[in-house]
């Protein structure tokens, strides 16, 4: 009898496990300019199959931090502004103060204080100029990428990437196309992963292209950790720091090629994370590091003018330079341009 009851529960579990619904799929979306695109897909997709989450919140600069603690889990990623390659996803409305850094974008992908808001997705539509153009020497980003690498390094993993080589069509003229590409009864596409011709097809006036993020058997994976350690808010200011000396330690000329972003994290520090004594011990070591600090103004001194007095900025920051060791690298800069006969109107 035990038996039989043990047997009729195993089934009715199974029926019931048969029969559930299945999860629905999580549509994020970061609107900067237009809702056309957005409102296309909410409109054309099942609403027993799909949820919408706006991840951006109007008047909230912490839209990440918000979208971690809500515990968002994103399948699919649409975002819409103007890009052009560069760092933001702009409105061109006046009136409105909404726009996305890319920063942002580099600490969800890399943070690992959040690591579930992009574990999973799919798919990424990236409604901006130039989102996926791989000319780095016209459209590049403040740190060298082409939008397409540096879009494949953000989207690690996810399966399809769309976005666009050239002009790309905004508000309701890309809500049109995709209408378009709904009509074809492809609306179960979204969220597969699996690259879509249909797509491709209803937007091939318009330079879009897929491509896949980058895998972890890719040699610029490496690039990426390397990106990330920058980026990882589990780290404090003082580990960063530490990373940033191991990394000029173990060879200055790939410090070098990180300068804008060591650069940038020195800015953006928060004061209380300056204070702290952590902090001021991973300075301290730094600073005391000669053979680093020769190393450093040797490349810097090689530099153009402007590169060259950030660079200086910078190594007065990590304690090299007194004040008026600074000062005297900017007396020397001057007169290696006479020297040259290379002062120009910039300068």
């Amino acid at each position: 009898m035990r038996a039989w009851y043990a047997a009729a529960a195993l089934a009715l579990a199974w029926g019931a496990s048969a029969h559930a619904a299945p999860e629905k799929k999580t549509v994020c979306t970061i609107t900067v300019n237009s809702s056309d695109e957005k409102e296309a897909f909410r409109a054309r997709l099942p609403r027993g199959d799909y949820q919408f989450v706006e991840l951006v919140e109007k008047g909230r600069p912490d839209w990440l931090r918000s979208s971690c603690e809500r515990k968002v889990q994103c399948d699919v990623l649409v975002i819409s502004g103007h890009f052009n390659a560069g760092e933001d996803f702009y409105s061109d409305k006046i009136e409105s103060q909404e726009h996305l850094r890319m920063d942002e974008l580099e600490r969800a992908s890399c943070s690992d204080s959040c690591p579930g808001l992009f574990s999973r997705l799919k798919e990424v539509y990236l409604f901006g100029c130039e989102s996926l153009n791989p000319d780095s020497s016209k459209y590049a980003s403040a740190y060298g990428e082409s939008g397409r690498e540096r879009m494949r390094r953000l989207f690690a993993n996810v399966p399809a990437i769309y976005g666009f080589s050239g002009p790309a069509p905004v508000g309701s003229t890309a809500a049109t196309l995709l209408n378009r590409y709904f009509d074809t009864g492809a609306k179960g596409e979204i969220g597969s992963g699996t690259p879509s011709s249909r797509l491709l097809s209803a937007f091939s006036r318009n330079s879009m292209v897929v491509i896949p993020g980058l895998r972890e058997h890719d040699p610029r994976m490496a690039y990426r950790r390397q990106v990330c350690q920058f980026y990882d808010e589990r780290k404090s200011g003082a580990q960063k720091l530490a990373s940033i000396h191991a990394m000029m330690k173990r060879d200055m000329a790939q410090a070098r090629g990180f300068f804008e972003r060591i650069e940038n994290l020195l800015v953006s520090l928060p004061e209380e994370e300056r204070r702290s004594s952590a902090f001021a011990q991973a300075l301290a070591e730094i600073s005391a590091d000669d053979a680093a600090r020769g190393r450093y103004l040797a490349i810097a001194r090689g530099e153009r003018p402007e590169m060259r007095a950030r660079m200086v900025k910078v190594a007065a920051t990590l304690g090299w330079l007194t004040p008026e060791q600074e000062s005297a690298e900017h007396v020397r800069m001057v007169g290696d341009l006479i020297s040259r006969d290379a002062i120009s109107y910039a300068e």
